[in-house]
């Protein structure tokens, strides 16, 4: 698996290759918003943000659908 400072992989049904991706330079983050259906309406159930933080370090953060931060990950470059 190839992996950048941040990389996402995705298997989704109906698929017949995984979707993947990461940010090309190592100064770069993503943001990662995952929908569902709630009554017919499109929500967002999850969004994930990943970025370098001021001291260098890779930082993760999950937020839920209130865009409330639930989870953090922080490990070094």
């Amino acid at each position: 698996m190839a992996v950048r400072n941040f990389w996402v992989e995705a298997s989704i049904d109906g698929r017949e290759s995984k979707v993947a991706g990461g940010p090309r330079a190592k100064t770069d983050g993503m943001t990662t918003t995952i929908y569902q259906r709630d009554n017919g309406e499109i929500v967002t159930a999850f969004k994930i943000v990943s970025r370098v933080n001021s001291k260098g370090k890779l930082l993760s953060e999950v937020h839920d659908s209130n865009n409330k931060l639930v989870l953090t990950f922080t490990t070094e470059r």
